[in-house]
């Protein structure tokens, strides 16, 4: 049984019965302990589920992590690893801090990294990550 099915009244659509860590990112995927996926995914140490965003501003909303408030434990801290640089919306950060989450956005790469060093020192942590790939079909 996936860790994600313990979240009946959310729509996830969970990567299967893996682990959720970034084994590897390009340009256009990333893969999550083997399995290359292009479109946006959502990270959690518990299970990887897909991240269904209609674009990149879009991910950057409350509404699209609602995952990450229901979630338990919840992390303390997001990771969005994102293709292009943006700023954090001052909404979203709010919303965080008022979970008790801290909130980064970086690059996929360093995103992936953070995730999995913070995952080893027993942070909790979630990762956001949108390939370019899954840019291009916005």
């Amino acid at each position: 049984m996936c860790a994600c099915d313990s979240l009946p009244d959310l729509r996830v659509l969970c990567l299967g019965d893996i682990d959720g860590y970034p084994t590897g990112y390009g340009d256009t995927s990333l893969t999550v302990s083997g399995v290359r996926v292009s479109s946006p995914v959502l990270l959690f140490p518990q299970f990887p589920t897909y991240w269904e965003i209609p674009s990149l501003a879009a991910a950057l909303t409350p509404d699209a992590l609602t995952l990450v408030k229901v979630v338990r434990p919840r992390p303390a801290v997001l990771l969005l690893g994102l293709p292009v640089q943006v700023p954090l919306p001052p909404g979203l950060r709010a919303w965080a801090t008022a979970m008790g989450v801290g909130v980064e956005v970086m690059g996929v790469g360093e995103a992936c990294h953070t995730f999995n060093l913070l995952n080893g020192d027993g942070v909790g942590v979630a990762l956001g990550c949108v390939t370019r790939g899954a840019l291009r079909r916005e």
